[in-house]
C-alpha cells in the first residue's frame, strides 16, 4: 500500500523471511534496480506492496509466489515491524518516505526458488 501526501508518501510492505528448519539459514534476494543507485544490488528479504483489502498474511504469501515463485508457510504468526523514514533529499525517492516493514518468518520446504517470475 502506498499513501501519498503533498510531498510525503507512507509505504506498507509485507515481508516473508524463509528460514531453515535448523534456523541457521535465511534466503535474501539481490535487488536490481539501477535506476536507484542507494539500492541497487543491495540485499533484501523478499516481498512488497499490501493490495487494497488485502491482509498482511495474504499479502506475504501473494508476494513470496510472485517473487520467489514458491508456496510459503507463515510459521510464527506475530510479525517483525521495522519503520523507517527516508528523506527525499537524502534519498534515490522523489518524496520523503515513511516505510513500514511487516515481515514474517516462513517456511518454503524443499522448493526451490524461481526469480524469473517476478513481475516487478
Amino acid at each position: 500500500m502506498i499513501k501519498k501526501h503533498a510531498h510525503q508518501q507512507i509505504v506498507v510492505a509485507a515481508l516473508g523471511l524463509p528460514i531453515s528448519k535448523d534456523g541457521k539459514k535465511v534466503l535474501l534476494t539481490q535487488r536490481h534496480a539501477p535506476d536507484f543507485p542507494a539500492w541497487h544490488h543491495k540485499w533484501q528479504i523478499a516481498g512488497g506492496g499490501v493490495a487494497f483489502g488485502e491482509s498482511m498474511e495474504e499479502a506475504v504469501l501473494r508476494e513470496m509466489y510472485e517473487e520467489l515463485y514458491v508456496k510459503a508457510k507463515i510459521i510464527h504468526p506475530y510479525p517483525i515491524v521495522k519503520t523507517s523514514i527516508w528523506n527525499a533529499k537524502e534519498s534515490d525517492e522523489k518524496m520523503d518516505t515513511h516505510v513500514i516493514l511487516i515481515t514474517y518468518l516462513v517456511d518454503i520446504g524443499d522448493q526451490t526458488p524461481d526469480l524469473s517470475h517476478d513481475p516487478d
